[in-house]
């Protein structure tokens, strides 16, 4: 695990750099017979690793992307990148985070295509800045970064559990070196406070 001890905790633009210039190595395991899912399919990591991923012979790759649209334009792109695969075994599904109904009906969808789920990798992640409320009233970041991603995990837990050797992944737990000692000293000094209501305060 890297640590970072620089002001506030945040992540030094050095690092950031440097794997810029140093990309991991190419993978060399195999998906063969496997069915594996990625969420964030955008963008960013969850985009490369839905990339990467049917080099690697996997049975089936189910992709949840927010736009559709985009969905497809991934698959398309998969497809030119890994000719010799069969665009049957790629399937995109929406799943927007901001929405507890539409990451239920995301779930339900895959729960229709496969009985058996060997990888998940979930990289869905919002930044914002400011304070924006959305279905629930709850902010951004926390219904996308915290309530949302939860609710996928659980959801889809029963599917992995029934399969033997599976593994489920959140990629963007490095956030968590952005979280100071002054972020939560209130909860601290708070016991019966509740977290989410806190943060979900907009004046903080």
């Amino acid at each position: 695990m890297v640590q970072f001890n620089g002001p506030h905790g945040k992540i030094p633009v050095a690092y950031l750099r440097r794997g810029s210039y140093n990309p991991p190595a190419e993978p060399t395991t195999t998906f063969e017979g496997k069915t594996v899912l990625v969420t964030g399919c955008s963008s960013g990591i969850g985009y490369q690793a839905a990339k990467k991923i049917p080099a690697l012979s996997p049975m089936k790759l189910i992709i949840g992307i927010r736009i559709i649209s985009k969905g497809e334009a991934a698959k398309a792109q998969i497809l030119v990148q890994v000719s010799s695969i069969d665009s049957s075994i790629i399937e995109a599904y929406p799943i927007d985070h901001t929405s507890f109904d539409s990451v239920t009906k995301f779930v339900d969808a895959v729960k229709r295509s496969t009985q058996t789920l060997d990888s998940a990798i979930l990289y869905v992640g919002a930044a914002n800045s400011k304070y924006e409320p959305v279905e629930g009233g709850w902010d951004t970041t926390i219904k996308v970064n915290v309530l949302s991603a939860a609710l996928v995990a659980m959801e889809l837990l029963p599917l992995l559990r029934a399969t033997p050797g599976s593994a489920s992944e959140f990629v963007n737990s490095i956030s968590y070196c952005n979280v100071t000692s002054e972020d939560v000293a209130p909860l601290i000094d708070e016991p019966s406070a509740s977290a989410l209501e806190f943060f979900n305060d907009p004046s903080r």
